[in-house]
């Protein structure tokens, strides 16, 4: 069965997104296959993030080149878990440490190597003296 979604070609994360929830709605068990070959690249990145961030649902990801040949992508993974994921989720909605302190009940300490580490992985970016999820950091937190 071929499945088709239509959304903004150009908001990556916005893609993924959707296309996480596409794979979300597919049944266990079954084999998914994604053809990257269509469309604009924003829109082919966007679908193949989401293949990274639901590679275990992922049978095969192709992209087909010139002369109709087919290329098979490596099936990478986002591994963002435990306090890493819960700290994305509250970035947005918290003003300072002290409330990510307690929303996540771990130390001062624990919060800022987790930022750091966020920030190193581009998941995270300082702007205005406020940390911001990136787009890349949208996509992981799915």
């Amino acid at each position: 069965k071929i499945i088709e979604k239509k959304i903004d070609i150009y908001d990556i994360p916005s893609i993924s997104e959707s296309i996480i929830r596409l794979i979300d709605s597919i049944s266990g068990g079954t084999d998914i296959y994604v053809d990257i070959s269509q469309g604009r690249k924003p829109q082919a990145l966007g679908v193949l993030l989401a293949c990274y961030a639901r590679s275990d649902r992922i049978k095969k990801i192709v992209y087909w080149g010139g002369n109709n040949e087919a290329v098979f992508m490596p099936k990478l993974t986002f591994t963002i878990n435990g306090n890493y994921k819960k700290l994305l989720n509250e970035i947005d909605r918290t003003v300072n440490t002290t409330q990510l302190i307690r929303k996540l009940k771990i130390s001062r300490a624990q919060v800022y190597r987790y930022i750091k580490d966020l920030e190193n992985e581009g998941l995270l970016a300082k702007e205005n003296g406020k940390y911001k999820l990136t787009d890349a950091g949208r996509i992981a937190r799915v």
